[in-house]
């Protein structure tokens, strides 16, 4: 609805209600949470719905006010589906859990356990069903513009407070055990060798962990930002802009105060493995206690991190060189202040005393110790930390540019842009085997931990918190930095009656020691490989991107409005399009896998998904990070459109589209790990092992696994009225 209320002002109302649908299969359309096996598979159903209310009013005669109101919600939830999803009960059936169903919130019904993908069978089986997740977004905009003189003035604010409850684990399967390398009948690494005859021999025990129930974390916060800028016309050729932006970003707190995070710095040796111990809880919390634990202590406020200001300050510069509109120098300097993600606040959700964990050692079909030292813990263990200092990441972005007008409706652009990143997030695993000897037995612990076998004790002495078991502690602090420099160009055309070409060209390179696509709140491939040296991790990151071209092209035929209806219907109103596309492969870095006969792999550290090539043991391999360029990308696309003019007021176009023209095989996912199926030691067993003298890397190495969509083409009409 636009409603003018008064001359000077206006009232516009939106509301918008959708609902999206994705029955199984999922895989196909890349939904997170499920293995690309149709025999179980996930049902999605996500319904939305916004709305947004604007008051614009004139004042006086050189300024504007706009007050806006915005509320938008979604909601997720996943069911199970597939071909034969009874499968699941089957398999949750055979494979019991350590935690009873009566305490899981989705009980029996949750999804089966993980199975990790080892060797030649990269994929890992799991499902996304059960889960749910719903959000409430509510923001109030003011912004008001005018101009004074030279100047045009802009001041605005925004608020919103927002809720979100969402299952702490981020698919079904995750409250069932998680199986991942086999470590032997008798836990001394006596593997067949075979993952799928590991799997299938009775008695294999594999490394494990099992969370004790999936929880619903109740998230809320607030933000505040405000900004003032100015564009100054300091001369008739040359524009300035300038200005501030303040921000308050809060993290998210659990209405219920469920939530802790670990604090590395208040663990107390004197309490041991006390579930509670090193754990910030909300202020007034007395959680810990309650279940009966002696740690805990009181965090700087509910969502367990300090609340900060930021300032971001914004330059620009435009310089019309000749007077003449021809040519034109522009460059700016800003910072940009990230709203992080909040996944942080939601993995608080799994630490204790509100979620219990267990890991070590066990059979598929048994609940048992399958040997002596199998299991690590039974009473819960920390999981995740962030640091409390409420810093959250930033870039300083700057650019210069030169546009010059080389033809009649022709332009060419060539410019500099930059951009340095600090504070960013940056996860290690606190508990990972440190450098050195540092248990003084002549032998460096990293050595001393690959030799340890099966032992969840001899492994956990190692680690610098211990008492929690051999288990890593993901805790997440701000030290990770970035820096992007590119070369960036764009020619742009225009001509006859509305037709156009434009083509880009950047040549680039981003180095740092995370990966910026996302995914920084875990201990993944791109976590801190040496907790001693995090510049070890400095390489090109998953985001860079060395050539990227882009060029389309939109030609307008003639109408021919004064040829014949006949030829004026048939042959006018055609437009052709065409858009070429083509990107150097993304970075990817070479990691070790499993090891057949070392059960802990080769570097020692205790956390397996960033090892990196190596046959010395207790080392961690110096092949880089994204040493690599994956497949690069290419594709033509093409359409042809038909304008008829139906009536006065009404017109329809037909429309036909090819995408991927020329069915180029675009893959996107190259398996990167080695995972050797076979592995000969310099003294045959793992206990006294420190080189590995020969190995056989497994068959799907180097494979690429997945390609983007063939050619496909589809027709459609579009009526305007």
């Amino acid at each position: 609805m636009d409603w003018s209320l008064t001359q000077r002002t206006h009232l516009m109302v939106r509301y918008t209600q959708d609902s999206w649908k994705n029955s199984s299969p999922s895989a196909q359309e890349t939904l997170w949470g499920d293995d690309p096996f149709p025999a179980v598979d996930s049902n999605w159903d996500q319904p939305g719905r916004s709305l947004t209310a604007q008051v614009t009013k004139n004042i006086g005669t050189k300024g504007v006010n706009s007050l806006t109101f915005n509320y938008s919600a979604n909601v997720i939830t996943v069911t199970r589906g597939g071909t034969n999803p009874g499968l699941n009960s089957q398999i949750v059936s055979a494979v019991p859990d350590l935690f009873p169903d009566s305490i899981k919130e989705y009980g029996a019904d949750r999804g089966h356990p993980i199975f990790s993908g080892r060797g030649s069978y990269g994929n890992t089986l799991q499902n996304m069903a059960p889960f749910k997740n719903n959000q409430n977004l509510f923001v109030l905009k003011d912004d008001f513009s005018a101009v004074f003189g030279r100047h045009f003035l802009k001041v605005g604010a925004v608020a919103s407070y927002n809720q979100k409850n969402e299952d702490v684990f981020d698919q079904g399967s995750a409250e069932s055990p998680t199986f991942n390398d086999a470590v032997g009948l008798t836990g001394n690494d006596d593997t067949t060798g075979n993952v799928l005859a590991d799997l299938l021999l009775r008695g294999m025990a594999f490394d494990f962990s099992e969370p004790s129930a999936d929880r619903s974390i109740r998230q809320r916060w607030r933000d505040a930002e405000a900004y003032v800028s100015d564009s100054w016309k300091l001369q008739p050729r040359v524009t300035l802009d300038y200005g501030v932006r303040w921000s308050r970003f809060e993290n998210p707190y659990d209405v219920g105060d469920t939530i802790s995070s670990f604090d590395p710095t208040t663990f107390n040796p004197a309490l041991g493995g006390d579930p509670c111990n090193g754990m910030l809880l909300p202020p007034g919390s007395n959680a810990c206690q309650t279940a009966g634990l002696r740690g805990g202590t009181a965090g700087p406020s509910r969502a367990l991190t300090k609340t900060k200001s930021f300032f971001a300050p914004r330059l620009g510069l435009a310089w019309d060189v000749a007077g003449n509109g021809k040519t034109a120098v522009r460059a700016g300097l800003g910072r940009f202040i990230e709203r992080e993600s909040l996944q942080n606040g939601l993995n608080f959700g799994f630490n204790p005393p509100f979620n219990g964990l267990r890991v070590g050692s066990r059979t598929l079909d048994s609940i048992a110790e399958p040997f002596a030292d199998a299991f690590s813990t039974d009473n819960g263990i920390p999981q995740y930390g962030l640091d409390t200092s409420g810093r959250m990441g930033y870039t300083w972005q700057w650019n210069v540019s030169m546009e010059r007008e080389i033809a009649r409706n022709t332009t060419i652009e060539i410019g500099y842009v930059g951009s340095k990143g600090f504070d960013l997030l940056h996860p290690h695993d606190a508990n990972q085997v440190p450098a050195g000897d540092n248990n003084h037995n002549g032998v460096p612990d990293r050595l001393d931990f690959i030799r340890a076998g099966s032992s969840s004790s001899a492994r956990a002495a190692l680690r610098p918190f211990g008492a929690f078991g051999n288990a890593s502690i993901n805790v997440i602090d701000h030290n990770g930095s970035s820096i992007y420099h590119s070369l960036q160009t764009q020619l742009v055309s225009r001509f006859g009656r509305g037709s156009q070409f434009q083509a880009s060209y950047t040549f680039s390179r981003t180095i740092g020691i995370v990966s910026l696509i996302g995914g920084e709140n875990d201990l993944g491939s791109t976590t801190t490989s040496l907790n001693e040296d995090p510049g070890f991790d400095r390489g090109l990151t998953l985001s860079h991107r060395k050539h990227i071209f882009n060029a389309s092209l939109v030609l307008v035929l003639p109408e021919f409005d004064d040829k014949s209806g006949f030829v004026k219907n048939v042959l006018g109103g055609w437009e052709v399009g065409t858009i070429a596309q083509y990107a150097s492969g993304h970075p990817f870095t070479v990691f070790t896998g499993s090891v057949p006969g070392l059960t802990n792999r080769v570097s020692g550290t205790g956390q397996t998904s960033t090892q990196r090539p190596n046959v010395v043991a207790g080392v961690v391999g110096n092949s880089g990070r994204g040493v690599c360029e994956g497949p690069n990308f290419a594709q033509v696309d093409a359409s042809l459109y038909k304008n008829i003019k139906l009536s006065q007021r009404v017109k329809a176009q037909l429309r036909f589209e090819v995408f991927n023209l020329f069915n180029r095989v675009n893959f996107t996912t190259v398996s990167t790990s080695l995972s050797p199926t076979t592995a000969t030691l310099d003294t045959g067993r793992a206990a006294t092992a420190t080189t590995i003298t020969a190995f056989k890397p497994s068959a799907n190495f180097g494979r690429a696994t997945v390609a983007r969509d063939p050619r496909q083409a589809q027709f459609g009409i579009k009526l305007t009225f």
